[in-house]
C-alpha cells in the first residue's frame, strides 16, 4: 500500500491529457483513502497535482466541488 500512496502524492501532469490524467488521479484517490478522505482534501491534490499552465485557470476557492475543478480543468 506504501507504493500507492507514493504513486498518488506524486501524481503530476506533464504530457498527459486531462482526461487521462484525471481518470488517473481519481483512480488512485480510491485506493488510498487516506491521502483523499473529502472533497477539500482532494481539490488541493487535484490542484496541486494539474499542470502549470491549467492551474492559472482552476482556482481552489473558485470551485465548490472537485466535480467544478475537474470541469474548469477540462475547459482550458
Amino acid at each position: 500500500m506504501h507504493q500507492l500512496a507514493r504513486e498518488f502524492q506524486d501524481l503530476r501532469q506533464t504530457t498527459e491529457t486531462m482526461i487521462y490524467i484525471t481518470a488517473n488521479f481519481r483512480e488512485r484517490a480510491l485506493l488510498v483513502p487516506q491521502y483523499a478522505t473529502d472533497d477539500k482534501m482532494k481539490k488541493v491534490r487535484y490542484h496541486d497535482m494539474i499542470g502549470d499552465d491549467i492551474r492559472e485557470f482552476v482556482s481552489l476557492s473558485g470551485c465548490e466541488t472537485l466535480n467544478d475543478m475537474i470541469a474548469r480543468a477540462r475547459e482550458h
